[in-house]
């Protein structure tokens, strides 16, 4: 009786999550563009994700009196293997940026 206790409560072994690491690359596109592109791989150090995405952070010059506008963008979420990329408009320039990560 003892033994089929045992084997009811006991759980399933989970795999240990798989870790990558991210960076984001940052250019200007064939229009003169600032863009921001983030990519994936596996690493030992790394953390355990299931999407990420770009984010750039862009500054444009409005008005005749010329105030300054911040502008935050994100690209689609992603798979670990794929590229996400997102673009600032044109008359913008890059401020900075990286990558956002999240786990379902």
């Amino acid at each position: 009786m003892m033994w089929g206790l045992y084997l009811s409560t006991t759980g399933y072994a989970e795999a240990a999550p798989v870790r990558y690491k991210c960076k984001a690359y940052f250019q200007l596109d064939k229009l003169g563009r600032p863009e921001a592109c983030s990519e994936c791989w596996r690493s030992r150090r790394g953390k355990a994700l299931n999407q990420h995405r770009a984010k750039i952070v862009c500054e444009q010059v409005q008005g005749a009196r010329e105030h300054v506008v911040q502008w935050t963008l994100y690209g689609d979420w992603a798979s670990p293997k794929k590229k996400s990329t997102v673009r600032c408009g044109f008359k913008n320039f890059l401020m900075g940026g990286g990558v956002e990560t999240r786990r379902k």
